[in-house]
């Protein structure tokens, strides 16, 4: 977040510059609407060069702050008991909440930029992840019940088979 706090640093020092240093030096020799004019050119400059290094940092944010989440989801479901459910929401709750923090520390103050459409389209990514574990858990629970269930039919037919053998050998087929 180097990068970010450097925005916001050439930002408000621009800023700060042109409206207290600059305005009482030449605040004289220009309109106040000149002056005005001169002050918006400068925002409109800054705010278009550093606007893009805002985005990009709301998209970096966005690809950690996803890989996290799945993560933070498959460690959680690698134990014995746990619930998809409680699993799922203390991710998905983790995830935004690391990324609301990020983009409210990447955001310029005094500018109109907006993370909040980058923060929809991860809360879409992370239903989709979600969903997709989702599938996932479900066939691995759906594998064990048939091993579960093949593996009491080898055991009952072991069993059967097993007893069987040692009824045989205990029977006096009148052959004595």
């Amino acid at each position: 977040m180097l990068s970010v706090r450097l925005a916001w640093h050439i930002h408000h020092e621009s800023n700060t510059f042109f409206d207290k240093r600059l305005s009482h030096r030449y605040a004289s020799r220009y309109h106040k609407g000149v002056y005005g004019c001169k002050r918006a050119d400068l925002i409109t400059a800054l705010d278009s060069t550093l606007f893009p290094l805002f985005l990009g940092q709301l998209k970096n944010l966005h690809k950690s702050c996803l890989v996290a989440f799945k993560k933070e989801m498959l460690d959680g479901l690698r134990g014995e008991s746990y619930s998809f459910a409680d699993v799922a929401a203390k991710a998905r709750r983790c995830c935004e909440g690391n990324f609301a923090n990020g983009a409210k520390e990447a955001l310029v103050e005094d500018t109109d930029w907006s993370w909040e459409d980058e923060l929809q389209l991860l809360k879409e990514e992370v239903g989709i992840v979600a969903d997709q574990c989702r599938k996932d858990e479900t066939k691995k629970m759906l594998n064990q019940i048939e091993v579960c269930r093949y593996c009491s039919v080898f055991d009952l037919t072991e069993a059967w088979f097993f007893s069987f053998i040692e009824e045989y050998q205990e029977a006096d087929f009148g052959t004595g």
